[in-house]
């Protein structure tokens, strides 16, 4: 596990914003700053190689609730993205995926439940690409937003599907490619 007690955001947040930022005159720290403290923080507690096994087995937990989604919704492609395509799987792991094509998620809930996952919840996201279906759920303390997109949207793969913007993009394949092979440490 990538916890340790007293070593969340708010301990990073708090410890950045102390040592670089004392007055906060220039803000609060960047996101992506205050995660890569907290990795530091988890690492230096944990030890290298407790951190790289709880790494390991956070994608191999992801992987298998992708796979679960791979075989109920048998959609073209599946796609991770985000934070956790980057690496950052510290404190709150949340997974954006995306299941291009397939059958629609909403039926699948049932299912979902049934094989263990918690209080899967049917939602729609409003994106650049119109009203998408997505389901949203916890799985061994991991929070999913699966959102189901048409087939077109995979040629945007890379991009944020409500801003546009460049996004970090992983496929299952490559997400199970590093959940053997293990994961270097990634930047938020």
């Amino acid at each position: 596990m990538l916890h340790a007690p007293g070593l969340d955001a708010d301990a990073a947040i708090r410890e950045v914003s102390g040592a670089t930022m004392p007055d906060m005159a220039g803000g609060p720290p960047r996101r992506s700053e205050v995660h890569r403290h907290l990795e530091a923080m988890i690492q230096e507690h944990l030890g290298q190689a407790a951190f790289e096994d709880g790494r390991r087995h956070r994608i191999r937990l992801i992987v298998e609730v992708l796979d679960l989604l791979d075989y109920l919704a048998s959609p073209d492609a599946i796609d991770v993205a985000g934070r956790t395509a980057r690496g950052y799987l510290v404190g709150p792991v949340l997974v954006f995926a995306r299941c291009y094509g397939g059958h629609p998620l909403e039926p699948l809930a049932d299912e979902l439940e049934a094989s263990g996952i918690e209080e899967v919840r049917c939602l729609a996201a409003r994106t650049r690409h119109g009203h998408l279906g997505r389901l949203q759920f916890d799985s061994d303390g991991i929070r999913f937003n699966v959102t189901r997109c048409p087939r077109t949207v995979h040629a945007e793969r890379d991009r944020d599907l409500f801003s546009g913007e460049e996004i970090a993009v992983l496929s299952l394949e490559e997400l199970r490619t590093i959940a053997d092979e293990g994961f270097s440490p990634g930047r938020p």
